[in-house]
C-alpha cells in the first residue's frame, strides 16, 4: 500500500478528531432533520426533503481525515488494493465489505482509505445505525458519497443472509448515483453469515494490528507531545508496548500524556519513590539506551502507568496457605487496599471507613455465618491503621493525610479485582456507589473507578446496574458524571446512546440523568453536531412522559439552549419539525417555550418576531396558539408572552407583537387564555389599561367574523368592523 501523505499514526478516528488542533467545530450536514439552522448566527430555517426514516449521518471533513496520523502496515496491502479499486470512480462495486478482527484499528484504515482514494469531489459520510436489526431500507442513497457503516453490536447489528443479498442489490443502484458504501463488521458478527459471497461484492478481511511502539510515538506526537516520545522507548517501556493491539497503544498514549501532564514540577513538589512493575516473565529485545536527558522519576512513573501488575498482584491476592512465608493479604488488607486504589489521596480515616463498609457488605453477601463482621476487639487486637497503610506502600504525613500515587497500579488493582473475583462484583458496584460524598468540592472518587472498570471491559449492561443501584440510593449525580464519561469513549459512544434511548423511553428511569448527560453533550462547544442529534432524540423520547420536577428540569435546559445563540438553532429546529410534521410535540411545545422568553435587541421586541424572523409568523402563530390553549400543562405561557409587552414597545414592533398574540388568543376555542393574559398584563404595571385595550381591539378586529388563526397582519389602530361581543 503506498501514500503521497506523511506517514503518521492513528486508530479510532474520532479519539484524534477531539485533539486536531484548530478543527472547526461547527455542525455538519445533518441529513434527516426537517429544519436545521444553515448558520447559528442567522438561524435561518431551512427545509429539506428526505425519508425520515433514513439512518442519521455525520460528514467527516477530507481534511481532517488527512491530517490524522496514520502507519502503514505491510498485511493491508492487499485491502488497501482492493480498497482503492472499489473507490476508483469508474467502478462497477456499489457496496463492500470489511471483516475486521476487534483492536486491529479498522476505523483508521477505512476512513483514511476514503479520503485517499476516493473522488475528490465526494462527500464522505459516516453512518448512525441506529436500528434494532440491520435493514437495507434505512440506507441513504443519494449521488456523490461515500458512506461508512461500522456494525459492532451482537445485539442490534446481526447480518443475515438477506440482508447482505439485499445489500448487494443496492450496491447496484448506489453505483448510478456515483456513491459508495463501506460496512465493517466485527469478526464475531460475520460469524453468523461466513462464507457468504457475491459476485459484485468485495469482501476484505483485516487481522494484523499497526505496530504499537510506531502507534504510540505516532500518536504523542500528534497530540503534541514529542517531548515524551524518548520516555516510551526505554527497554521496560518498549517491552510493556510489545503486543499491544491497536486500541491498547492508544489508551497507553492516554497514560503516558497523563503522566506527563502532571508532573510535579518546582521543590515544592517532594517525589516520592515509583516502583516499577515486576517483569520477570517479559522479554526484552535491544533497544537503544534511554537518553541522558531523561528525568528518571518521570520515566519511571510513565513506565509504571503501562506496566503489567499481574505478577506482583497474583502475589498479593494468592491463598494465604499455599505455601509458607506467603505474601499473601488478609481480608482486611485487601478492602483497605481496594479502598486505597479508590480514593489515592484522603483523610486516612476516610479511606478506613470505606474500607471497613467493604469488609462489612462482604460480610452480609456470604450465605449463613460463613463470615461474621469484625468486632471491636478484633480490631482493636490487629495492626494500627498506619501501619497497615505504610504496609501496603501509601504515604501518611504528620497530618495523616494519605497519598497512593503509583501510576498504573491503582487501575490495576481495581481490574484485577474485577477479572478474577467475579462472584464479587455486583458487591463492588454497590458499595463503590453508595460510598459517601465527603467533598462536594472534590470530583466523586467512586466515579472515576466506576468508569475506569466499564471502559476498560466495554461493558455497557455495567452502567445499566450502575443505574439500577444509583436511582435506589439516590446518586442521580454519580450516575450523570459515570454516563458522561462513559459515552465519551468512542468504543462505548453508541451502546451508551442505546441505553440511554431505554432510560428515556421509562417513566420509572433515571429521566434526571437523562437530561443531564444530555446537557453535558447539548453545552460541550466542541461536541460533534451528531451527538446533538441524539441528545434531542433522548429528550423528545423523555417529553413524552416528563411532568412535574422532570418537566422543570427539562424546560430548565431548553431554557439554557434557547439563551446561548449557538444552541439557540437546536430549539427553532425542534419547533419546526412539531409544527410541518408528524412527530409528537411534547418537546416541540417545551422547545418554543423556552424561545419565548428570549428578547430581541433594543427596540426590536420579542426574537421570535425580530428580523430575520427565525420561524415564519403563521407557523409561530400556530405554536403560540396550541401553547395558550394547553396553560393548565405549561403556565409559563401566560407569563412569558405578557413579557413581550414590558417594556411597552412603540410602532411597527408593537403592531407585530398584538397581531401574533391576537392570532394565537384567536385561534383558541377558549376564553381562558385571553382572559389570563389581560390579567397578566394587568400586573405589567405599565399602562396596563392602553395595552389590554389595544390587544383586545387586535383580537375582534382581524375579520368580521371575529377571529381566525391566519389573523395578524390588520395594524392596531384600523377601525373595528363590528363588534363580536354584546348586541
Amino acid at each position: 500500500m503506498t501514500s503521497d501523505h506523511p506517514t503518521r499514526s492513528g486508530d479510532e478516528l474520532d479519539d484524534l478528531l477531539h485533539g486536531l488542533p484548530d478543527t472547526p467545530s461547527g455542525p455538519g450536514p445533518v441529513l434527516n432533520i426537517g429544519a436545521v439552522a444553515d448558520r447559528i448566527d442567522t438561524l435561518t430555517v431551512h427545509q429539506e426533503t428526505r425519508r425520515r426514516d433514513v439512518l442519521d449521518s455525520t460528514e467527516l471533513p477530507r481534511e481532517v481525515l488527512l491530517a490524522a496520523p496514520h502507519v502503514e502496515v505491510d498485511a493491508w496491502s492487499d485491502a488497501w488494493s482492493a480498497g482503492t479499486a472499489f473507490l476508483a470512480p469508474h467502478g462497477t462495486a456499489g457496496t463492500m465489505l470489511l471483516i475486521a478482527r476487534p483492536g486491529c484499528g479498522s476505523s483508521a484504515f477505512v476512513r483514511r482509505l476514503c479520503a485517499e482514494q476516493s473522488p475528490a469531489g465526494a462527500v464522505i459520510l459516516d453512518l448512525e445505525p441506529e436500528w434494532d436489526s440491520p435493514s437495507v431500507s434505512r440506507l441513504p442513497l443519494e449521488p456523490g458519497r461515500v458512506h461508512i457503516l461500522e456494525l459492532k453490536s451482537p445485539g442490534t447489528d446481526l447480518p443475515t443472509s438477506g440482508f447482505l443479498d439485499r445489500l448487494a442489490l443496492f450496491g447496484e443502484q448506489l453505483v448510478q448515483q456515483g456513491s459508495r458504501l463501506i460496512v465493517t463488521f466485527t469478526e464475531q458478527l460475520w460469524e453468523s453469515v461466513d462464507g457468504w459471497q457475491h459476485p459484485g461484492v468485495p469482501v476484505l478481511r483485516l487481522r494484523t494490528a499497526p505496530d504499537p511502539q510506531q502507534l504510540v510515538e505516532a500518536h504523542l506526537g500528534f497530540r503534541r507531545h514529542p517531548a515524551a516520545i524518548p520516555y516510551v522507548r526505554t527497554p521496560t517501556a518498549r517491552a510493556l508496548l510489545r503486543g499491544m493491539n491497536a486500541v491498547e497503544a492508544v489508551r497507553a498514549v492516554g497514560a503516558v500524556v497523563r503522566q506527563w501532564d502532571s508532573r510535579p514540577t518546582g521543590p515544592e513538589h517532594p517525589a516520592f519513590p515509583v516502583r516499577r512493575p515486576n517483569m520477570p516473565q517479559l522479554r526484552r529485545s535491544p533497544a537503544p539506551q534511554p537518553e541522558p536527558e531523561l528525568d528518571p522519576e518521570l520515566a519511571a512513573r510513565i513506565e509504571s502507568a503501562l506496566g503489567d501488575w499481574r505478577v506482583e498482584l497474583d502475589r498479593l491476592f494468592n491463598d494465604s496457605g499455599t505455601e509458607p512465608g506467603s505474601s499473601s493479604l488478609s481480608l482486611r488488607l485487601r478492602c483497605l487496599l481496594l479502598s486505597l486504589a479508590v480514593h489515592r489521596a484522603a483523610p486516612a480515616q476516610d479511606i478506613d471507613q470505606d474500607a471497613l463498609a467493604l469488609e462489612s457488605a462482604l460480610a452480609h453477601a456470604s450465605p449463613g455465618d460463613s463470615y461474621r463482621e469484625p468486632t471491636v476487639a478484633a480490631l482493636f487486637s490487629g495492626q494500627g491503621l498506619r501501619s497497615r497503610l505504610m504496609a501496603l506502600s501509601a504515604q501518611v504525613d504528620l497530618h495523616d493525610r494519605v497519598v497512593f500515587d503509583r501510576p498504573g497500579y491503582t487501575e490495576a488493582v481495581l481490574v484485577y479485582v474485577w477479572d478474577n473475583f467475579t462472584q464479587l462484583r455486583s458487591v463492588l458496584l454497590e458499595w463503590l456507589v453508595r460510598l459517601p460524598v465527603r467533598d462536594r468540592t472534590a470530583a466523586a472518587p467512586a466515579a472515576r473507578a466506576l468508569v475506569e472498570l466499564i471502559r476498560r471491559h466495554k461493558d455497557v449492561d455495567r452502567l445499566d446496574e450502575v443505574r439500577r443501584i444509583a436511582v435506589a440510593a439516590g446518586r442521580t449525580g454519580l450516575l450523570t458524571e459515570v454516563t458522561a464519561r462513559v459515552l465519551a469513549d468512542e468504543h462505548m459512544r453508541r451502546g451508551v446512546w442505546q441505553l440511554l434511548t431505554g432510560w428515556a423511553r421509562t417513566p420509572s428511569g433515571p429521566g434526571p440523568a437523562v437530561v443531564d448527560v444530555c446537557r453535558s453533550v447539548l453545552q460541550d462547544r466542541d461536541g460533534r453536531p451528531q451527538d446533538r442529534k441524539l441528545a434531542m432524540t433522548r429528550l423528545r423520547q423523555l417529553a413524552l412522559h416528563a411532568e412535574g420536577s422532570l418537566r422543570e428540569r427539562l424546560l430548565a435546559l431548553l431554557d439554557d439552549l434557547a439563551a446561548e445563540e449557538r444552541t439557540r438553532a437546536l430549539l427553532v429546529g425542534e419547533v419546526d419539525t412539531w409544527l410541518t410534521r408528524d412527530r409528537p410535540g411534547r418537546l416541540g411545545r417545551l422547545a418554543l417555550l423556552a424561545l419565548l422568553g428570549v428578547p430581541g435587541a433594543a427596540g426590536t421586541g420579542p426574537w421570535l418576531l425580530a428580523p430575520p424572523e427565525p420561524l415564519p409568523v403563521p407557523l409561530l402563530t400556530r405554536g403560540l396558539s396550541d401553547l395558550l390553549a394547553a396553560f393548565d400543562q405549561h403556565p409559563e405561557t401566560v407569563p412569558r408572552t405578557a413579557a413581550w409587552l414590558h417594556p411597552a414597545p412603540e410602532g411597527e414592533v408593537l403592531d407585530r407583537v398584538l397581531g401574533c398574540l391576537a392570532a394565537g388568543l384567536s385561534a383558541s376555542a377558549e376564553a381562558s387564555p385571553s382572559l389570563r393574559l389581560m390579567s397578566a398584563l394587568a400586573e405589567l404595571g405599565e399602562d396596563p389599561g392602553r395595552l389590554q385595550n389595544l390587544l383586545f381591539r387586535r383580537m375582534i378586529g382581524g375579520t368580521s367574523q371575529g377571529g381566525r388563526p391566519e389573523w395578524g397582519d390588520r395594524p392596531a389602530d384600523q377601525p373595528i368592523a363590528q363588534p363580536v361581543y354584546g348586541p
